[in-house]
């Protein structure tokens, strides 16, 4: 697409959950590779909280012929009472494979399959999720729309969907990356999110970076910050919170030619 402030746009690869059903990330083809390995103050996924205390993460990303593959995990530094997981333990891994499809400077298209698991507390019941993300490219370079629906192919986590944009800018010295969510979902996936069946909105989310670019070649370092707010009354007595502010730090690799 036409945006070609990459550095700001991988740095969506810090401040995005693991799985999500309009991925704020931009995704980049024909090819592409990158990784991530970072801090962040608590893991909230989708407005749920994996772990409520200090959480590493490291993520990675691939793709050949517009077909992407990436996985994501994260890890607790530290013990979390409310979140009932130990330092040491994996919360969440997620893999999610794509299909790039690409009208230039107009449109980006992207149908994925992904899956999450749970070690720290398998339950068996993982969603296997098929769906689409679909991005538009407005007047003004660096602005997009779009929005995405998903569903669970098990029936477990039910529908997931959600309308966002995002936004990159670069003043000098510093790459900068803003995006906004609001998401919504079925009965069965706000059960599976929350432990709470019931349909209609979600959360509604906020995040931004700063980054620069280091010496080393395709590398960079951002410092981030997410907010999600739930829009029901409800829904925040189950979670015991109305929201959540996550800030965190990371390195970024990422080329667009990988060399293959």
């Amino acid at each position: 697409m036409r945006v070609h402030l990459l550095s700001s746009a991988l740095l969506f690869c810090c401040i995005v959950s693991s799985a999500a059903a309009v991925e704020t990330r931009l995704r980049l083809g024909p090819s592409e590779l990158g990784g991530d390995a970072g801090i962040i103050s608590k893991y909230v996924d989708e407005g749920a909280t994996r772990i409520d205390a200090a959480t590493g993460f490291v993520s990675g990303t691939a793709r050949w012929w517009n077909i992407g593959l990436s996985v994501d995990a994260f890890i607790a530094l530290d013990d979390s009472n409310r979140s009932n997981i130990d330092a040491g333990e994996t919360a969440e891994i997620a893999a999610r494979i794509d299909y790039l499809y690409e009208i230039p400077e107009m449109l980006q298209i992207i149908p994925y399959f992904e899956t999450s698991f749970y070690p720290a507390h398998s339950s068996g019941d993982e969603p296997y999720y098929l769906g689409v993300d679909v991005w538009y490219l407005l007047p003004w370079e660096g602005f997009e729309v779009g929005g995405g629906l998903a569903y669970d192919l098990d029936d477990d986590a039910g529908l997931r969907g959600a309308l966002a944009a995002r936004q990159f800018i670069q003043p000098d010295y510093v790459d900068l990356a803003f995006y906004q969510a609001l998401r919504f979902g079925s009965r069965g996936y706000r059960e599976h999110l929350i432990g709470l069946r019931r349909n209609g909105l979600t959360v509604f989310e906020l995040g931004a970076s700063a980054g620069i670019p280091l010496p080393l070649e395709d590398s960079y370092l951002s410092i981030f910050a997410e907010g999600h707010y739930w829009l029901e009354s409800r829904s925040r007595d189950a979670v015991h919170r109305s929201a959540a502010l996550i800030t965190g730090l990371s390195f970024t690799y990422y080329t667009r030619s990988p060399g293959w």
